[in-house]
């Protein structure tokens, strides 16, 4: 190529300035030729003669609707030539899915000075129209739910998670009259929740139903404290085919209720206990047949966790009744978790057969309390028989230790319990304490 430039091209370099300079005088000219095409001069802004005030301001209204729209369209333009926005959709999903974990919206509940809301993760939805839309076209960033924003939000929110399972959360709550109001402000919101549970759920698979309010306060005197919300009887109309996982936390239900044969998980925690001092055998021994029997029609299950789930007994008038329960095996059962007082643990560990458990999915804490009769010898048989069956084949050391309040028992098919991090056994043991 030689030095020679095309007679037919010029190049003309152009400043910063002057590129500036040249914005402001098209935009100046644009305005001046608009408001002369509108038969309105730019330095007399009255209007002539025969015009009505109002339609004068109308037409400037729609300019200016129109100046703001193009204004945004370049806004739009100038931020998509960020780097950071050169980035797919599917990186800015993942950054704002661990925003919504780190900053979550919430209430500003112990600063009087603060506002009555912070909008977490939310903020990032006022940064650009690009990471608004963004946000706005994945369903899953709108399914955690804070009621305490009111009405509208709530229907906001809803709207936006679509079909995307949500989740519900109250923080502010700190009496009766904050309760009522929630629940007057949402009550269709809530029925339909409510309703939700007792009709046919032919596609779900996990469920999760979590109570956050304790009841078990040795603080607050029996007569006051808040019943558990009871499951209906007809939960999901007994109808969830596909239903594998099922998690409760803090309800009162009958086990009739969890009769779905297609669960792989089952997950009941109750909050600790006090002993029952009196009760009907009668209705607990009904209580725990049906227990046994609606677990021996789970011939998937393979996961089992019962904290202070099991229908509790009196050991002093237990001995008379519980030869009549029945023995069910969980043939497929690999995992067993069961946390509660000792005869309760003993009784379920007596009923329950299983067939593939093998002690490193074994998880058994027992509470103890030898003033009434629910001391050590309740589980010692079956933690000897559970030593015995696997002394001879795969322990290889084993470890107890004892303290002021219980004892656990470790057992490992190595030499090393130090550098075992996955125990073949473990059981242990709490005194319960009486609270006067």
């Amino acid at each position: 190529m030689s030095g020679h430039r095309d007679p037919g091209m010029s190049v003309v370099p152009v400043s910063a300035a002057a590129t500036s300079i040249s914005a402001s005088e098209f935009w100046q000219d644009a305005k001046k030729r608009r408001l002369a095409h509108m038969n309105m001069h730019p330095w007399n802004p009255s209007p002539p003669c025969g015009y009505v005030d109002r339609e004068v301001r109308s037409k400037l209204a729609l300019e200016m609707g129109a100046v703001e729209q193009v204004l945004l369209s370049i806004r739009t333009s100038y931020n998509a030539f960020a780097p950071v926005n050169r980035l797919p959709p599917e990186i800015f999903t993942q950054i704002f899915g661990f925003l919504q974990l780190a900053s979550p919206p919430r209430v500003a509940m112990y600063n009087p000075r603060a506002p009555g809301y912070r909008m977490g993760w939310l903020y990032v939805t006022h940064v650009c129209r690009q990471w608004r839309d963004i946000a706005l076209e994945h369903s899953s960033m709108w399914s955690n739910i804070l009621l305490d924003w009111g009405k509208h939000c709530t229907e906001e929110f809803l709207r936006r998670a679509g079909t995307t399972p949500i989740t519900l959360m109250v923080v502010g709550l700190e009496t009766k009259a904050d309760v009522l109001d929630l629940t007057s402000t949402n009550q269709e919101q809530l029925f339909k929740i409510l309703h939700s549970l007792r009709v046919a759920a032919p596609i779900l698979e996990k469920v999760f139903l979590h109570n956050i309010f304790e009841r078990w306060d040795d603080s607050i005197p029996t007569h006051l404290r808040t019943p558990l919300p009871v499951l209906p009887a007809d939960l999901f109309d007994r109808s969830a085919p596909c239903l594998r996982h099922l998690d409760i936390m803090r309800f009162s239900f009958s086990w009739h209720t969890l009769a779905f044969e297609s669960l792989v998980h089952l997950e009941i925690a109750q909050d600790a206990r006090p002993p029952l001092t009196n009760t009907s055998p009668d209705s607990k021994l009904l209580d725990f047949g049906l227990c046994l029997r609606v677990l021996a029609d789970m011939p998937v299950l393979e996961t089992l966790k019962l904290h202070y789930a099991v229908p509790s007994f009196q050991p002093e008038n237990a001995a008379s009744y519980v030869h009549s329960l029945p023995t069910v095996t969980l043939s497929t059962l690999q995992n067993l978790d069961i946390k509660d007082h000792v005869f309760e643990c003993a009784l379920a560990l007596k009923h329950i057969i299983t067939l593939m458990l093998s002690p490193a999915k074994t998880r058994v804490a027992c509470t103890l309390d030898p003033a009434r009769g629910r001391g050590s010898m309740h589980i010692l048989p079956w933690l000897i028989s559970q030593v015995r069956a696997w002394s001879g084949s795969s322990i290889r050391s084993m470890e107890i230790r004892e303290w002021h309040g219980g004892f656990r028992l470790t057992a490992w098919d190595g030499f090393s319990p130090k550098h075992q991090e996955n125990p073949h056994l473990q059981i242990g043991t709490n005194w319960y304490q009486l609270v006067n």
